[in-house]
């Protein structure tokens, strides 16, 4: 190739000289006074710029321009296609966090939403009401089973021997008197009675009476006040739990009309009855409990009294206890409640066994108490999703503030169609400010996050500060998959500005410098110098008046200069095409 072009620059050189030759002859037969002709100019033959193989740095970088903006900014855009119904921002304006920027026409949409969510609201009444009536029927099992243990207990707490015994007491005490006044009536006189016998008999009555005040005063110790108001309590918590219900129910009916004559209506007015009832009752309970307190000191006095009369000589009492009429009578009756306390005593067991089966069937309903209808439950969840799909499609219409911030770019008006995923507003948050830049595809390969930079602002020449790349566009960023809509946004590289200085403003041209690798003291020579042909690198090399097409292997590649690992040496020259 270099001989080619030597051979034709001499043959250029020939013909020239021989036109010079053939115009001085045709100059010399002119006639005296003739204009002579002026000569053609000798042609300039064009010379290739000539390079010296040197040694020095060599460096790879990558290059390319960008603009100072905001760290924070975040491009906005619509998920639908459709037609922008408003816009409620300029460029340049404030926004707030939550601040809606723009709507496509979604009228239609709106109503789908507000009907669901009123579906939903319906819905969910019904399962608060049905999840109140759950509680109360728990709550009423509870407190019946609570009530019935109450029961059970205190029927347990009474003693029906007590009775037996305290009215087997009275009855011999009532056959002792009998006695005496048949005696006495059958034609004894009283004066062949001896007094030791009056006195006897009247010793055994006055014990007899005296074992009767102990058990009545043990009958009242064994009865437990604590037992009555404990189970009027749980009556009095079940009428008020019935009463919240009843009230619940009656507040959901208000809000129709015709509520005065409902049976919403009844049921609170008969609710409200039962709890002052059973308050009422609770009160007399505790009123009864005082009261028992002085019940037992009186049976106390009783006993008291009992004992000195069993302690008193003398039989001052006999004449009115020889009266055999009255003493039939007060014996008949003892020998009745004897016979009334050991039927007592016998319907205790079964008024035991009655109550331990109450508690049972308690208990029974207490577990029986299950859960709401779960039918119920799955429509109210099923309502809610459907809110969330129409909300999610009307957010999809929506432009809405990320942050707190400023417009920098607007690409929406009114009545303007827009096109999903189509960056149509952008945000950006003050503060700080980086590099954004769009490098050029064959370039991104060789950047990656985290590689340093070196950046020129245009309005402070001779200033470079110090960065690193932060964000790279897909593919390159090196994240996993990504949809189609990602890929179209995600397109600027964007470089920090480690060292920047206050009042850097957002928009100034930047011209960045990443460097890739470095070499020093190797063989170099300007890109311009080395060919390429059919995928090899070669060098036409300057020896003497001759050139030398010379092929050679190449190192580090930079934008100015090129590593040559072999085929030249130091100081030899290349001639550039």
């Amino acid at each position: 190739m270099a001989n080619r072009r030597a051979a034709l620059r001499w043959s250029i050189i020939l013909i020239v000289a021989g036109l010079a030759a053939g115009l001085l002859a045709g100059c010399e037969g002119l006639a005296p006074g003739e204009v002579t002709p002026t000569p053609i100019p000798t042609a300039v033959v064009p010379t290739n710029p000539v390079f010296k193989v040197q040694r020095g740095q060599v460096a790879e970088e990558v290059r390319f321009t960008g603009r100072t903006a905001p760290v924070r900014e975040e491009q906005l855009f619509f998920r639908m296609d459709g037609r922008v119904a408003r816009v409620t921002i300029r460029q340049g304006d404030r926004v707030k966090q939550g601040d809606l920027l723009a709507e496509l026409e979604i009228g239609d949409l709106l109503n789908q939403l507000a009907q669901a969510r009123v579906n939903r609201q319906q819905i969910r009444i019904r399962l608060e009401n049905a999840e109140a009536v759950l509680v109360e029927q728990r709550t009423q099992a509870a407190i019946a089973l609570e009530t019935a243990k109450l029961r059970l207990a205190q029927a347990r707490a009474r003693d029906p021997d007590r009775s037996v015994e305290i009215a087997a007491a009275n009855r011999d005490k009532a056959a002792a008197a009998l006695r005496l006044a048949q005696a006495a009536h059958n034609g004894r006189p009283f004066s062949e009675w001896s007094v030791e016998d009056a006195v006897a008999e009247q010793r055994t009555q006055s014990e007899v009476a005296l074992e009767t005040a102990k058990l009545r005063l043990a009958q009242a110790r064994a009865r437990d006040p604590d037992r009555s108001v404990a189970i009027a309590a749980a009556n009095r918590d079940k009428a008020a739990a019935a009463l919240r219900l009843a009230q619940a129910a009656y507040d959901i009916r208000a809000q129709r009309p015709g509520v005065a004559g409902s049976a919403e209506a009844l049921n609170l007015e008969q609710a409200t009855l039962n709890h002052e009832i059973a308050r009422r009752q609770y009160e007399q309970a505790l009123e009864s409990k005082e009261a028992a307190k002085h019940e037992l000191q009186i049976l106390e006095q009783g006993v008291r009294l009992a004992e000195l009369a069993a302690r008193r000589p003398g039989a001052s009492n006999l004449p009115e206890a020889l009266n055999p009429e009255q003493a039939t009578l007060n014996h008949e009756i003892a020998r009745r409640q004897y016979e009334q306390a050991l039927e007592s005593r016998e319907a205790a067991k079964y008024e035991l066994q009655i109550l331990e089966q109450g508690v049972r069937l308690a208990e029974l309903n207490w577990g029986k108490a299950g859960s709401v209808d779960p039918a119920l439950t799955q429509e109210v969840q099923k309502a809610q999703l459907a809110v969330e799909r129409l909300e999610a499609l009307a957010a999809n219409a929506r432009l809405v503030a990320p942050y707190d911030g400023e417009v920098v770019m607007m690409g929406v008006r009114p009545g303007q169609g827009a096109t999903a995923y189509r960056p149509a507003i952008s945000v950006a948050a003050p503060g700080a400010v980086e590099v954004s830049a769009d490098v050029k595809t064959e370039s991104l390969p060789k950047l990656g996050l985290g590689q340093t930079a070196a950046i020129s602002l245009a309005d402070r020449p001779g200033r470079e500060y110090r960065g690193r790349i932060r964000q790279l566009p897909y593919p390159h960023s090196g994240g996993g998959t990504i949809s189609e809509a990602a890929k179209e946004e995600d397109r600027a590289t964007r470089v920090s500005i480690d060292d920047a200085d206050e009042g850097i403003e957002k928009g100034l041209p930047v011209q960045v410098r990443v460097l890739l690798q470095q070499k020093d003291d190797v063989l170099w020579l300007p890109a311009v110098a080395v060919r390429t042909y059919q995928g090899k690198d070669f060098l036409v090399v300057q020896e003497g008046e001759l050139q030398r097409r010379v092929p050679v292997k190449v190192g580090l590649r930079g934008e100015e200069r090129m590593e040559i690992m072999s085929g030249v040496d130091e100081g030899q020259e290349v001639v550039g095409p």
